[in-house]
């Protein structure tokens, strides 16, 4: 018969956890270390200007606060939690008589000179305390009282005390044994409904939903990440003598930037982004709009963030250039993908501007 094994539950608990806390660790120290110290390696800057400007980036990027973004702080939190839960089960571990070695003096609660008539008298006493009469429906007890019945015999039958000091049992050398890695207190009754109904709920609905979630969400996604949505626009609107302007167009028209720049900013930033966003239709960077025309927000911000890169703007707000220094890895993962579609297209002419409009992305 299988037995609910508490020692093989705490190791389970622990190996799954430490699938989290490795790469965790070492993500989240890796990323304050940097912020602390950030670098640019491998860049050879051709003017003093630029390497001013790399000092300057780097500067505003240094400081552990900067490591802290809210997906990094709720992951740092977890990982506190998974590294104190792992220190509270190696601390039951240590405490666990199921994978100590078998001490009869210990189960029987006496010293290794104690005298025949002192052994008796423990085991009487703990016999009595255990005993299945008294202790109906508790496995526990019914565990502890076979433990006492091997330690009294492992010190009082002379066959049983050889094999308890040539193989650590009294029952002699041991074949393996197989029980489940769950904790003892499922066999008590009062929790096996409970449980029974948390696992039912568990791979019943709650596994099944989550799948079908996950589903749901990543098939709107084709290569690099990339929505199929976006793919489409690009499919769309690439052609072979496609001018170069028409590059920022096409990115700040896709879901993932609109997503990128759904939160409103503070009044006054969005006012200077109206103001940047007509100057740029006033000069031909935009469509032509009239001033105070609406436009939609997620637009505006994404087509005044791309702009400000590519003609590197200086603005008043801290947040703008801030934001549009955080949408470059977007803005890359992107061009990457007209890239992807002009080849599959044979539009060569398209892809040699998509490479140069990639390095005006890149570019100190």
């Amino acid at each position: 018969m299988l037995e609910y094994d508490n020692s093989a539950f705490y190791y389970f608990c622990i190996t799954i956890l430490s699938i989290y806390i490795v790469p965790s660790s070492y993500y989240s120290f890796k990323r304050i270390r940097e912020c602390l110290n950030p670098k640019i390696d491998g860049i050879q800057f051709r003017t003093t200007v630029e390497r001013e400007k790399s000092e300057k980036l780097l500067s505003e990027k240094r400081g552990i606060e900067k490591a802290f973004t809210t997906l990094f702080t709720i992951n740092f939190v977890f990982l506190i939690i998974a590294i104190l839960s792992v220190i509270y089960i190696l601390t039951l571990i240590s405490g666990d008589s199921d994978i100590a070695q078998f001490n009869p003096f210990d189960i029987l609660g006496i010293d290794v000179d104690a005298t025949d008539k002192e052994i008796k008298k423990a085991y009487r006493g703990l016999s009595l305390q255990y005993h299945p009469d008294k202790n109906q429906g508790n496995p526990a007890a019914e565990q502890m009282f076979m433990m006492v019945a091997k330690a009294y015999e492992a010190l009082t039958d002379a066959v049983a005390k050889e094999n308890y000091q040539k193989y650590g049992n009294p029952d002699g050398k041991q074949a393996l044994e197989v029980s489940i890695g769950l904790p003892t207190f499922l066999l008590d009754e009062e929790y096996q409904n409970m449980f029974l109904t948390f696992y039912l709920v568990l791979f019943i609905v709650i596994f099944p939903i989550c799948m079908y979630l996950f589903y749901s969400w990543s098939k709107q996604f084709g290569e690099k990440s990339v929505k199929y949505n976006t793919y489409g626009l690009f499919h769309k609107n690439m052609t072979d003598n496609i001018s170069p302007k028409k590059f920022p167009e096409m990115l700040v028209f896709t879901e993932e930037m609109r997503t990128f720049c759904a939160s409103t900013f503070d009044e006054e930033t969005e006012k200077e982004v109206d103001d940047i966003f007509w100057k740029l239709s006033k000069d031909g960077y935009v469509k032509k709009i009239e001033k105070g025309t609406a436009v939609i927000p997620e637009v505006k911000r994404a087509a005044v963030l791309v702009w400000c890169h590519l003609l590197r703007l200086e603005t008043k707000s801290t947040t703008i250039q801030e934001q549009s220094r955080e949408s470059i890895p977007l803005l890359l993962q992107l061009t990457d993908a007209m890239i992807e579609v002009s080849i599959g297209s044979r539009l060569s002419e398209a892809c040699y501007n998509l490479v140069l409009f990639k390095q005006c992305l890149i570019q100190v």
